[in-house]
């Protein structure tokens, strides 16, 4: 089976940073899809998650659009060093784009993996989550927590 646009965007960062850290001498960070497994995980976690999408038309009339999507990348850390370092790491790696791969998955796992671009962020912003009580009454996870958001696009007309 063929992922699709959104599943080829989460599958291509995930991939990116998963290399990315072992490539920059980060150990036992995991990276995830969404934040459902998160609590049953110790930090440090960076988890990838996609939101609202935007389609624009490419020319007036067509039914070609190209996507621009808000990406949530939200990094658990083990304390607050840790996580700012992470964060600024996190922003430094991606400032210059992602390779994007288009998938085909077979009994579960990854038959093919096929680079047809790049993913642009065409904005980022970061900011703490402060849920406004004492750490101590967090989860270890919710602790030392940090929001990296970013407007992606790829270089993909869409049909």
């Amino acid at each position: 089976m063929a992922y699709r646009t959104t599943r080829n965007l989460i599958a291509s960062i995930i991939n990116f940073l998963e290399a990315q850290l072992i490539a920059d001498g980060w150990a036992n960070i995991l990276v995830q899809k969404g934040n459902a497994k998160v609590y049953d995980t110790n930090p440090p976690i960076i988890t990838v998650r996609l939101s609202d999408s935007s389609h624009t038309p490419n020319e007036i009339g067509s039914v070609s659009t190209t996507r621009e999507t808000l990406l949530f990348l939200d990094i658990y850390g083990s304390d607050m060093g840790l996580t700012e370092d992470l964060k600024d790491w996190l922003i430094s790696s991606i400032k210059a784009g992602v390779d994007y791969y288009e998938y085909v998955i077979t009994a579960g796992a990854i038959y093919s993996k096929t680079k047809t671009g790049k993913i642009n962020f065409l904005t980022i912003k970061d900011s703490p989550i402060n849920f406004g009580t004492s750490k101590s009454e967090l989860s270890i996870q919710d602790r030392w927590r940090w929001l990296v958001t970013a407007t992606i696009a790829t270089d993909k007309i869409e049909t």
